[in-house]
């Protein structure tokens, strides 16, 4: 079951063949997408570990989605239960605790 939320199937993240939209990630073959490693504290190529659509015929509660907006302006779309991983702190937070700066 999936724990945690959702990104928003119309974001791009990148993967081995290159930047593409998180749909058609859900819907390709296990590739491998850009990740951050705690231990590392870095940027690796890691495999998708499970997939989720959350569509209202899939999942009918309702979600709410947030704009997350990074430092570098990359912006997440993102329901509002999502674990975002925040280095500064070394540790996770849902996305609707995040606060700016």
């Amino acid at each position: 079951p999936k724990l945690d939320g959702c990104v928003s199937g119309d974001g791009y993240v990148e993967t081995e063949f290159g930047r593409r939209r998180v749909s058609d990630v859900y819907e390709g073959n296990d590739e491998l997408i850009l990740s951050y490693d705690e231990q590392s504290d870095e940027l690796v190529m890691k495999r998708i570990t499970g997939r989720y659509k959350n569509a209202e015929h899939v999942n009918p509660a309702p979600k709410r989605w947030l704009r997350v907006e990074l430092e570098d302006g990359t912006v997440l779309k993102l329901t509002s239960d999502h674990r975002v991983y925040v280095p500064q702190l070394r540790a996770w937070r849902r996305a609707e605790d995040l606060v700016v700066g």
